[in-house]
């Protein structure tokens, strides 16, 4: 994962110096709730981070959509359980204003969830809705966010979540 991580970064660096236009992103995310697999065993617990990476049309610090991908390992609250959990869809985001960047974030998403050990991991559909601040230093933005993700299935599946992440944002000269 470490080096995914830094071909993403190296990649968002060589991308064109314009100010609109399409980017790679990351953002890493400690996710914390509850899920229910709908197979009669009641629903647990469950805590850990995943990382998510988009690749999105943006006007910097104004508005982005594109394609997320997430992954990440999961542990159940009070066992050494594990899951993972992968989740793809679309994203958009919009800010207030440049002079005062909070913004939202919402998305439409499916997601796998995967306890290890057990079934195979079942799609399901869902959304997320996040909020956050983005701090300009120079011209690197620091974004942490705070949100929610709710997934459903058959049989009574579920799976609700509160998430809080940080997105570490580089512009070049021209894009603010």
């Amino acid at each position: 994962m470490n080096k995914l991580i830094i071909f993403v970064f190296a990649i968002s660096l060589a991308a064109p110096a314009s100010s609109e236009g399409w980017r790679v992103r990351a953002r890493e995310r400690f996710q914390s709730g509850h899920y229910n697999a709908g197979d009669g065993n009641g629903q647990f617990a469950f805590r850990g981070l995943t990382t998510a990476f988009l690749l999105g049309y943006e006007k910097p610090l104004d508005w982005s959509v594109g394609l997320a991908l997430q992954r990440g390992g999961l542990k159940r609250n009070g066992s050494q359980e594990k899951a993972n959990a992968t989740t793809i869809g679309l994203e958009g985001k919009a800010y207030l204003s440049k002079e005062l960047p909070f913004y939202l974030r919402a998305g439409i998403l499916a997601e796998a969830f995967d306890r290890v050990g057990s079934d195979p991991a079942r799609w399901a559909p869902g959304i997320a809705i996040n909020t956050g601040y983005e701090f300009l230093i120079k011209k690197v933005g620091i974004a942490p966010e705070i949100g929610t993700r709710l997934f459903w299935g058959p049989s009574n599946r579920r799976h609700i979540s509160v998430t809080a992440g940080l997105g570490i944002h580089f512009y070049r000269i021209g894009d603010l």
